[in-house]
């Protein structure tokens, strides 16, 4: 009951579940995605776990099905608890955050050389000048600087928007949330559009309180509040805004909606017209989205939630973003884990008969997620 990582065959509709975390040592209760480097092997991060218990950083081969505990999480020296996933830089190094641990227990910025195993601390958040608690990822955007938010800290302890530098170490704050017009409290990530500019949503603040979906252009730091969430239409988005092959921008928010379970949405940058397109409801099709979704090459999105479905458990689905068309593909039950938090599927091409990573032949495509299971989790 600690979590597990699954593959997931749209074509087939069949979850099979390759790693059940448990044992302490080797990290458990992930909460971030996986992701997979340039080497092909696939890396992820637990919560907890690891020789301190304080989480761990691990590679998953998924030729051999081998799992390989990397680093392990120590506090002061190198962070603690991370909740976000790792993203591979242009240099070739794995970067990442934890949400606690560093010098002042606030959470760190890491580079990980999958190379070498070098895992080095680059930058300690201090509360105001850098922020504090980041829930979410980094992102490399079209000029190479690395951009992500925090939850808490800034100025008005509702988190910051910034830049942070792989060549020369330099930690730029950019934007201080602030609980009102610019909203507060970022549970996911950036996206980069392709205008170039960069998109996210906060879970708090704005006019009703409830969150807002914003635009921020790194070229002239301009931050532009785009959407205000309401209980109607939904509210406390969360995750990471994904961009579909019509342009639009889709993502989740946990509450709100018709059931008060949550909706999936579309935002057009071209427009600013934010559309509700699912309510969620329950046993029918799941409840409380907390993670983003993922753009297949087949053109769908799939995603999961934290409960509903039959068992109460969460669902994982398939949103047709042509059609309008969603679909509930399976219930989790326990067995094969539980309670999808702040991750998403990702997508890998494989060979049917010999299960190796095959990059010229695409014969089918499968995803993996790598979940936690917990119970309520409030940040």
């Amino acid at each position: 009951s600690l979590g597990t990582l699954f593959q997931y065959d749209p074509s087939v509709n069949v979850l099979t579940k390759k790693i059940d975390f448990g044992i302490s040592i080797d990290g458990n209760k992930p909460a971030g995605s996986l992701m997979q480097a340039s080497n092909k092997k696939l890396y992820g991060m637990t919560t907890l776990g690891g020789s301190n218990g304080m989480g761990a950083l691990f590679q998953y081969d998924v030729t051999t099905k081998g799992y390989t505990k990397k680093i392990d999480f120590t506090g002061t020296a190198n962070g603690a608890n991370p909740s976000g996933s790792l993203i591979e830089a242009s240099d070739g190094k794995l970067y990442g955050m934890t949400n606690n641990g560093g010098i002042n227990n606030m959470g760190v910025i890491f580079q990980y050389d999958p190379a070498t195993s070098v895992y080095v601390k680059k930058t300690d958040f201090d509360g105001i000048a850098k922020g504090k608690h980041s829930f979410g990822s980094l992102l490399q955007a079209n000029d190479g600087k690395l951009y992500s938010m925090t939850y808490y800290g800034g100025t008005n302890n509702e988190g910051v928007l910034f830049l942070y530098n792989p060549i020369t170490n330099a930690y730029v704050k950019k934007i201080d949330f602030n609980g009102g017009a610019l909203g507060a409290n970022p549970l996911g990530s950036l996206m980069q559009a392709s205008d170039g500019k960069l998109y996210g949503v906060a879970s708090n603040g704005g006019a009703n309180n409830k969150g807002v979906l914003f635009q921020y252009n790194i070229v002239t730091n301009a931050y532009v509040k785009k959407v205000d969430f309401s209980t109607s239409d939904g509210f406390h988005p969360c995750g990471t805004l994904v961009q579909a092959p019509d342009g639009k921008l889709y993502g989740t928010c946990k509450e709100g909606g018709v059931n008060g379970m949550g909706i999936l949405f579309q935002f057009d940058p071209v427009s600013n017209i934010c559309s509700k397109k699912i309510d969620f409801a329950g046993i029918a099709n799941g409840m409380a989205p907390s993670g983003a979704l993922m753009v297949a090459s087949n053109g769908m999105l799939y995603g999961a939630t934290t409960m509903g479905g039959t068992n109460n458990k969460g669902v994982l689905y398939q949103y047709d973003p042509v059609n309008n068309v969603f679909t509930k593909r399976l219930d989790f039950n326990g067995v094969n884990g539980y309670n999808h938090y702040y991750n998403h599927l990702i997508e890998l091409t494989l060979s049917v008969n010999t299960g190796t990573l095959n990059t010229n032949r695409c014969t089918n495509n499968t995803f993996y997620l790598q979940y936690t299971a917990r119970g309520a989790f409030d940040p």
